[in-house]
């Protein structure tokens, strides 16, 4: 019972991950719709974190290049209390009991928590 609900619950996400937000790519949305396997989507959410972590990175800079001081340091600490939420977050989805799917669906929690924050950070300060 338990490994054909995990195995739900990874096919959901995988179908609607790409309707997740503006930030994700069509071409993640493309290689998801092509992967055949669980290491294939692996592939396509690592491309897809390092472009999500970019933008994140960008939009972060940007950010802390606007804000006034006080507001950078309220900023820096929004920011490490999002990492340790990210970290904690991915660390709980990846269940060491969840079967094959528990880590693709860990990746999957890191970069939709991580495009979501990307777009949230566009345009601060402005």
């Amino acid at each position: 019972m338990k490994v054909i609900a995990i195995a739900a619950s990874t096919i959901a996400i995988i179908m609607c991950a790409p309707a997740f937000g503006k930030g994700l790519s069509k071409q993640y949305g493309s290689c998801m719709d092509a992967a055949s396997s669980n290491a294939q989507m692996h592939d396509c959410v690592d491309v897809e974190t390092k472009r999500q972590d970019a933008a994140l990175n960008q939009n972060y800079q940007a950010a802390m290049k606007a804000l006034s001081p006080a507001r950078k340091q309220a900023m820096l600490s929004a920011q490490r209390a999002w990492l340790a939420y990210r970290k904690a977050e991915t660390d709980f989805t990846a269940d060491p009991d969840g079967g094959t799917a528990a880590p693709l669906n860990a990746d999957i929690e890191f970069l939709t928590i991580t495009q979501a924050r990307a777009d949230s950070l566009e345009g601060v300060g402005q």
